[in-house]
């Protein structure tokens, strides 16, 4: 009695893919978090870019370094959950200012935790988290207080008083 083997090849191949794609999965899931934290960073450079360069109508007269710092982190926190950047206590993001001459240097600090564990698990191919940092550099005029005249106006309303003073020299 004799089998025919040729019968059962098409058996042969889908056990050779199982034994595979394990690795494809795995490959798969290694370039998706490393495009993700890719993503992340990109992110975290431009919020700090952009919440630093609108922050002057935020800031009064009255506020100390502290309190800036707490006001940029939470306008960045803000603009990362609208982007879809994990903000949670796992996830840890600071924010702090040194001034340099003219300038206003912000550095922001992030720390991504790494969701896609299976590589982790078997191969230790990908860190347990990735530390992102952004800088972004402003003039010293922006963190000082908009205090015009004792009155907290917003830039928009000094804009519509400059507007007011050259139609007026006119």
């Amino acid at each position: 009695m004799k089998k025919n083997f040729r019968k059962y090849k098409s058996g042969q191949q889908l056990i050779e893919f199982l034994l595979i794609a394990p690795f494809f999965v795995i490959i798969f899931g290694i370039l998706t978090e490393y495009a993700y934290a890719l993503n992340v960073n990109m992110t975290l450079e431009f919020g700090l870019k952009k919440v630093t360069s609108e922050i002057y109508s935020e800031i009064t007269h009255d506020m100390t370094p502290a309190d800036i710092d707490k006001t940029v982190q939470n306008n960045l926190s803000d603009y990362l959950k609208q982007n879809n950047v994990p903000i949670n206590s796992e996830n840890n993001l600071n924010v702090n200012y040194v001034t340099q001459g003219n300038n206003a240097v912000f550095i922001a600090g992030y720390t991504y935790v790494v969701a896609f564990t299976l590589p982790k698990t078997f191969f230790h191919f990908m860190p347990d988290e990735f530390n992102f940092s952004a800088t972004a550099l402003v003039p010293k005029a922006f963190i000082n207080g908009n205090d015009y005249g004792g009155n907290s106006l917003n830039s928009t309303k000094l804009e519509d008083l400059n507007s007011l003073e050259t139609v007026e020299t006119n």
